[in-house]
């Protein structure tokens, strides 16, 4: 019970239900039913996104394009009501909620494609500072014109054995962490053929 009277949600709770309280006793039309009816339907709109961003969260994700995708969405309904006033609600509906799921596709696709991370994680900025770190962001066609940068490389005969110091079977990946661990060497390569 100590517990849950300390959680932020509780005293965020309480805040607000005293904010309503005070707001009522000052101007008692606030609390009235018609007015409560107002609010819940003005913000189903917000309930809704709300309830669809939990998910999100509660699959250890974050999705920050929610607002946009809701307006573009509007704009899309709207402009379906504005050309095709006699038409059914139905079909305006309809209209916002396919934008919607085409927004939402293509920011998932965008994200799975380009390995964009689900979660925050932390950075020692110290160390990237005072190591004179340079980050540098990559978008998956750039990823891949590395790659075939390299296989350029190799096709032109460019040795690269030096570089590779030692070789593991795929099995023995320990070794090959311990090795990288040490610190003394150069590309460690897992071999994958036995399979």
């Amino acid at each position: 019970m100590k517990r849950l009277l300390n959680a932020r949600e509780t005293i965020l709770a309480l805040i607000l239900i005293v904010g309503v309280a005070a707001i009522g006793l000052y101007q008692p039309v606030f609390v009235e039913w018609e007015n409560i009816s107002d609010l819940l339907t003005e913000t189903s709109v917000l309930f809704m996104m709300a309830l669809a961003q939990m998910t999100v969260i509660l699959t250890r994700g974050i999705d920050l394009s929610v607002a946009a995708n809701l307006a573009l969405s509007g704009f899309i309904a709207a402009l379906v009501s504005q050309y095709y006033p006699e038409g059914p609600l139905v079909l305006m509906i309809l209209a916002g909620m396919a934008t919607g799921l085409l927004l939402g596709l293509i920011n998932g696709t965008l994200i799975a494609f380009l390995g964009i991370p689900s979660e925050q994680f932390p950075i020692d900025w110290k160390t990237v500072i005072f190591n004179m770190i340079t980050i540098k962001g990559i978008y998956g066609r750039q990823m891949y014109e590395t790659w075939y940068q390299m296989s350029v490389l190799l096709e032109t005969g460019v040795d690269i054995s030096p570089v590779v110091t030692h070789r593991y079977s795929y099995e023995d990946f320990e070794l090959g962490f311990a090795a990288i661990k040490e610190g003394n060497c150069g590309k460690v390569i897992l071999d994958f053929e036995e399979i």
